[in-house]
């Protein structure tokens, strides 16, 4: 029993340094993509056409033009932060508390609810 308790005991362990191994290769990436956010904008207008149409491949779906004007539709996850920035847009219009505007990013309860 205690040699099949350690057996165990070692592959949770080597499960969580997985895990924890998997989370900081995430957050890196997170991290990478919101660096070259910041610069997008830029980066594009100095961009060739070539380059210039691979990424609106990349973040744009079912992208059209209509009556003069193009009605970009984003790629999902890209969706989700296109909706929220509109609302976040539109509650700092109406002088909303910071609280609000907050709340409004953060949709959903975390897995470690905490008190206030």
């Amino acid at each position: 029993m205690s040699a099949q308790w350690r057996e165990e005991m070692a592959l949770c362990a080597e499960r969580i340094a997985q895990s924890r191994q998997a989370s900081r290769r995430h957050m890196e990436e997170g991290c990478r993509v919101f660096e070259y956010a910041i610069s997008a904008q830029e980066r594009f207008e100095k961009a060739e056409g070539a380059k210039k149409r691979n990424l609106l491949k990349t973040l744009l779906s079912n992208s059209k033009f209509y009556d003069g004007k193009v009605i970009a539709k984003f790629h999902k996850p890209l969706d989700l932060l296109e909706e929220t920035s509109i609302a976040v847009a539109k509650l700092k219009e109406a002088k909303a508390p910071n609280k609000a505007v907050f709340a409004r990013w953060r949709r959903e309860w975390d897995s470690n609810p905490r008190t206030a």
